[in-house]
Parts: structure tokens; sequence; C-alpha cells
């Protein structure tokens, strides 16, 4: 299962994962803003990147509702991808041992690999599921298994 009609874009800065993966996501739904708006918005800086909660708040005044969730499993993820939504997630970067958001768009079964839209690594990254499982935390570990879904509409049903 993949959601291949996702605009991609890298990020332009070290910090600046936050704002375009927001960017990749408004635009799969309709909107269309400036990463450097984006980045505003998200209070995004060279320190600390851009946090949960300002991810979330750019989100419902860009006039979307959103379902944000931590401690999250794979049943979490495939809800959305099934009804054709991508998902934010937190990580932590394989090449950069840093906190990094991602787009997942996508689940392959058979391999059993994530794939995402990731700002720094490509438009259709694979991470094996077990690998991912075991670095979807933030920098400091503080927010474990952290994904927001963002979508149009009073619910999802």
């Amino acid at each position: 299962m993949k959601i291949n009609n996702i605009d991609y874009y890298w990020q332009k800065s070290k910090y600046s994962c936050g704002p375009t993966v927001l960017k990749m996501v408004f635009e799969y739904l309709g909107k269309r803003f400036s990463r450097k708006r984006l980045a505003k918005l998200c209070k995004a800086n060279p320190k600390s990147g851009t946090s949960h909660k300002d991810m979330a708040n750019v989100a419902r005044n860009a006039g979307f509702n959103y379902f944000a969730k931590s401690n999250a499993n794979l049943k979490d993820l495939l809800y959305f991808l099934d009804k054709k939504l991508p998902v934010i997630v937190n990580y932590k970067s394989l090449k950069t041992n840093e906190g990094h958001y991602s787009v997942v768009k996508g689940f392959d079964k058979k391999n059993e690999e994530i794939i995402l839209a990731d700002p720094s690594y490509g438009p259709d990254y694979h991470i094996a599921w077990k690998t991912f499982s075991k670095r979807w935390h933030n920098e400091n570990n503080t927010s474990k298994k952290w994904f927001l879904a963002v979508f149009e509409g009073e619910d999802l049903n």
C-alpha cells in the first residue's frame, strides 16, 4: 500500500524538515504554503528544529483537523494510510542520528518496510519496519512513537 501523488520537496536547511513535511502534506490536501512561511509559523530554529505541538498548531491554524498520538504502532499508521492520508512521524535519522521529521506514505507488507517521503533522503525512502520502530522517537528519546495525521472535515468516517 502506497500513496503515490504526494509532491516531494527537499529540505533546504538542517532544521527545516518539520516545515518541509507540513508543506508536502498540506499540498497533498490542497493548500499551498511556502516553506519559509511554514518555518516561521512552526517557529523552526537551528537549535531545536520544530516541536510536535507547533506542527499540530500550524495544521489547525491552516484550517485542518489533526490527530496526534504518542506510543503508536504500525496498526495506527496503517489506519490512516488505508484512508489515503499520509502521516508525519518524528524518528532518529539513520544517517545523522538526530531527530528528523518525515512523511509515511506507504508500507510494503512483503518486505516489511515503511516507505517515507523523507525531506532529506528522497521521495521513496524505504526502511525495514523493525529498524524504524526502534528509532521512532525524537532525538532525546522523550517522545516515543509519535505521529501526526492531518485531514479535512469533521472526522474520518
